[in-house]
């Protein structure tokens, strides 16, 4: 359970959570502009999304496993655009 701190004497009102700021903060008392767009998002949270496989990524996949076998070295090149470790996870 959280301390909550003691009523003062003085009679003013303590809020635990509330912090009250020593000097204020431009940014957040100044409204945007109304022309002001907001930061884009970096590449690397785009690079995050999962895309699924199409039909012809399988079948090539498929046809170079039957081909090569599932070795080590059939996953690097097996589909255009895919990782090796991508082409690995498909196939297990």
């Amino acid at each position: 359970m959280p301390r909550t701190p003691k009523a003062p004497k003085s009679g003013k009102e303590i809020k635990p959570y509330i912090r009250s700021s020593t000097s204020p903060s431009p940014q957040s008392s100044d409204p945007l502009p109304e022309d002001a767009t907001p930061p884009s998002t970096p590449a690397k949270a785009k690079q995050g999304k999962a895309r699924g496989w199409s039909n012809n990524e399988l079948v090539k996949l498929f046809e170079t496993v039957a081909k090569a076998g599932a070795g080590k070295k059939v996953w690097e090149g097996a589909v255009e655009g895919r990782t090796p470790n991508q082409c690995y996870q498909a196939w297990m």
